[in-house]
C-alpha cells in the first residue's frame, strides 16, 4: 500500500452501475477496496469494486466485476460480504474475494464464493438446505477466526428454545482454501436477563480481531444498558480461543441520557489508532441532527468504558440515515480512516473520506473521494463491505 500524498477532492468520474464492461483489478497487496453489489431491475446482481487506496490509479472509481443474472440470482435474497478464502479460482490475483448467501426455494441456503481475478465465475462452496439450516434465521461473517491466515464464515442462527426464550448458535465454516469445512458449532449465546431478545433485530453481531492476536473476535451489541426498552447500547466481546468462542467478557455501552441509543446507532470495527486491535466505532444520530460518530479503543480483550468522540457532522445535509460507515486503511499510515456512503438528491450517492489524524483518537474533515451517480446507480439498492488485497 503506497503512501499518500495529500488531501484533495478528486473530481471522479461515475460508474454505470446497470451496465459495463468487467475491469482489470489494481495489484496492490493490502489495499483496501469497497466491493458493492448493486440490485438490477431485471433480475440479478452486479458486483462492483471500488479501489479505496489513495496511491491507485482506480482510487474512488467503481469498476465492474461481474454480473450475476442467469440462474436466479436475486439481490434480496440474497447478502454479500468480502474476504480473502484462497485460490478460488485457479487464477486468483489477490483482489478480495466475494461470499455470497444466497436464500433457496426450500428456505435454507448455499454459500457462494466468487474469486479475486479473472474468473468471476462463482463456487459453490457451502449447501446449507438439509439439518435446520435457514437463510431468513442466520446471518454470515466473515473473518480469520482460526489464525491461519485465511478468512472463515461465521453463521450466527436463530435457535428458539421455546416462546421467549432465544438462543444464537454460533457456527464456523473453516476455510480450507478450496472449500469451507463442514460447520462446527463455536459458541451458544443467550443473555439469561433477556432471553427473549431476537438475534438480529434487537442483537447485531460483528467480527473483529479485538485483542490483537490474529484471530477474530465475535462483538455483540444490543439495547440492554438496563431492562428498560431501547435504553442505550451494551457492547460485549467473545474472545476467539481458535477452536471457539470464550464467554462474554468485559460489557462497554453507554445509557440512553449519554445519547446512546441501539435502534439510532450501528457499529463497526477498525484499529483507529493503528496498536493493531480492533476498536469499537459507534455511528449516532446526532443531538440537533446530522452524524456523530466515536469510537471506544480496545484495551485488550474488551473495549475502553468511555468512548472519545471522532467526529460531529452538522452542516452541510449530513444525516445519519441518510448514509453508511466502513473502516478502510486508505492513505496506508497504519491507521484505520471511515468511509461513509451518504445519498444524495439524484438517488445516486457520494463516497466521502474521514481520514484518521496521527493521534488516532479524531476525524480530520471529510473529502469526497468517489461518486455513485447516474447510469442506474441507486443508494438504496446496493451494499458494500471493504475487503483487501493479498499476496498470491
Amino acid at each position: 500500500m503506497r503512501p499518500h500524498t495529500g488531501l484533495v477532492v478528486l473530481a471522479v468520474l461515475a460508474g454505470t452501475a446497470l451496465t459495463g464492461s468487467p475491469a482489470a483489478a489494481v495489484d496492490d497487496d493490502g489495499a483496501p477496496a469497497l466491493d458493492i453489489t448493486h440490485w438490477l431491475p431485471y433480475g440479478g446482481v452486479n458486483l462492483w469494486e471500488v479501489p479505496l487506496a489513495s496511491g491507485d490509479p482506480a482510487f474512488g472509481r467503481p469498476q465492474l466485476v461481474t454480473s450475476l443474472v442467469a440462474g436466479g440470482w436475486d439481490w434480496g435474497s440474497s447478502r454479500t460480504e468480502a474476504g480473502d478464502f484462497g485460490d478460488v479460482s485457479g487464477v486468483d490475483d489477490g483482489s478480495p474475494d466475494w461470499l455470497i448467501s444466497h436464500r433457496q426455494p426450500d428456505g435454507g441456503l448455499l454459500l457462494w464464493v466468487v474469486g479475486g481475478g479473472p474468473d468471476p465465475t462463482p463456487h459453490v462452496w457451502e449447501d446449507l438446505r438439509t439439518g435446520g439450516w435457514s437463510w431468513e434465521h442466520s446471518r454470515q461473517l466473515v473473518g480469520d477466526v482460526d489464525g491461519d491466515g485465511l478468512d472463515d464464515v461465521v453463521s450466527v442462527h436463530l435457535n428458539p428454545l421455546a416462546p421467549g426464550d432465544l438462543q444464537a448458535n454460533v457456527w464456523v465454516h473453516r476455510s480450507t482454501g478450496t472449500g469451507f469445512a463442514d460447520p462446527v458449532l463455536w459458541a451458544q449465546l443467550q443473555d439469561p436477563a433477556r432471553p427473549w431478545r431476537q438475534p438480529f433485530f434487537q442483537i447485531r453481531y460483528a467480527l473483529g480481531d479485538v485483542d490483537g492476536d490474529a484471530r477474530a473476535d465475535l462483538v455483540s451489541t444490543d439495547g440492554g444498558f438496563t431492562f428498560a426498552g431501547d435504553d442505550g447500547v451494551r457492547h460485549v466481546v467473545h474472545l476467539s480461543t481458535g477452536t471457539g468462542f470464550a464467554a462474554a467478557g468485559p460489557v462497554a455501552g453507554g445509557p440512553p441520557t449519554e445519547g446512546w441509543s441501539f435502534t439510532f446507532g450501528r457499529e463497526l470495527l477498525a484499529d483507529v489508532d493503528g496498536d493493531g486491535r480492533e476498536d469499537l466505532v459507534s455511528s449516532r444520530v446526532q443531538r440537533g441532527g446530522g452524524l456523530e460518530m466515536l469510537v471506544r479503543p480496545s484495551v485488550g480483550g474488551a473495549f475502553a468504558g468511555t468512548a472519545q468522540k471522532l467526529t460531529g457532522l452538522y452542516a452541510g445535509g449530513w444525516d445519519y440515515f441518510l448514509s453508511r460507515q466502513y473502516a478502510a486503511d486508505v492513505d496506508g499510515d497504519g491507521r484505520d480512516d471511515l468511509v461513509t456512503q451518504h445519498a444524495q438528491p439524484d438517488g445516486g450517492s457520494l463516497l466521502w473520506w474521514h481520514r484518521t489524524d496521527a493521534t488516532g483518537a479524531a476525524s480530520e474533515a471529510p473529502v469526497v473521494i468517489g461518486v455513485l451517480s447516474g447510469g442506474g446507480w441507486n443508494h438504496w439498492v446496493n451494499r458494500a463491505t471493504v475487503g483487501h488485497a493479498q499476496p498470491v
